[in-house]
């Protein structure tokens, strides 16, 4: 999980009462902090426009959070990209203990990482800090709401691309317990100048406003001033940039053995 929230950081604002779906959206951003397990899939990726080549990460399994200072239970696989090359860790934790595979070895966790993995959680699901701060409903202009898949609502948008990337850097910064890094003035001006085009969509249950999907697609030119890709990091800068967040069977027990 500490390197789920803290790859999200290569990436509030209008809010979304001004279209229809302006209550669905705030009811899903009140409820994000109410998530506390469920079987996630998380993929963010960067296409470089040069030649670079593509890079990022993609998280997928069940988990669930536990209360202030606990270890969570989680079985997830990450695979990060970069070089053109990938590779994949599985990490599963029963509450008590924890190990790591990959390359066909299995490791057990040492008791200071799961200190960091308790630290970890207690970020995500304690009150005032992680998912709590996800303020989706600042996201969008004008948010129209339509019928989704599955007993779903989908709400669209136009994309305050400002809005969105100072709501991440405001995760992360509460994660990592760091000062929270914000764009405004004549850089957030340069940003909204820098995306050449944009969209998002998310996924919220029809009864119960809990978040099903966040998936939006970015791209971003390459004339911004170096504060900002500074700010931003110098690979995301003239890239297109694709964030997928699912969760199925949310709220619901999960059950997690060690291998």
């Amino acid at each position: 999980m500490i390197l789920v929230v803290a790859a999200a950081g290569v990436l509030a604002g209008c809010a979304g009462e001004a279209g229809p779906a302006g209550p669905a959206l705030q009811e899903t951003a009140q409820n994000l902090g109410s998530i506390r397990s469920g079987d996630l899939t998380f993929n963010v990726e960067v296409d470089p426009k040069d030649d670079g080549e593509p890079f990022g990460f993609a998280v997928e399994g069940p988990f669930a959070l536990a209360e202030d200072g606990a270890l969570p239970k989680l079985d997830v696989e990450y695979t990060q990209t970069a070089n053109g090359e990938s590779e994949t860790v599985r990490l599963v934790l029963d509450g008590e203990r924890a190990v790591a595979e990959a390359g066909g070895r299995t490791v057990e966790l040492s008791e200071q990482q799961l200190e960091q993995l308790r630290g970890a959680g207690t970020a995500l699901g304690g009150e005032g800090g992680g998912l709590d701060e996800l303020r989706i409903d600042g996201w969008l202009v004008d948010p129209k709401r339509s019928d989704g898949p599955d007993n779903t609502d989908k709400i669209e948008g136009d994309l305050d691309v400002v809005a969105l990337t100072n709501g991440l850097l405001e995760v992360v910064g509460a994660f990592r317990g760091s000062e929270r890094a914000k764009i405004d003035g004549a850089d957030a001006d340069r940003l909204r100048d820098a995306v050449e085009s944009a969209d998002f969509e998310i996924l919220t249950g029809k009864d119960d406003r809990i978040l099903r999907q966040l998936e939006f697609d970015i791209s971003l030119g390459v004339d911004v001033p170096d504060e900002l890709r500074d700010a931003l990091g110098n690979d995301v800068v003239g890239a297109d940039i694709s964030f997928l967040l699912a969760l199925d069977r949310p709220n619901e027990p999960i059950d997690v053995s060690l291998p």
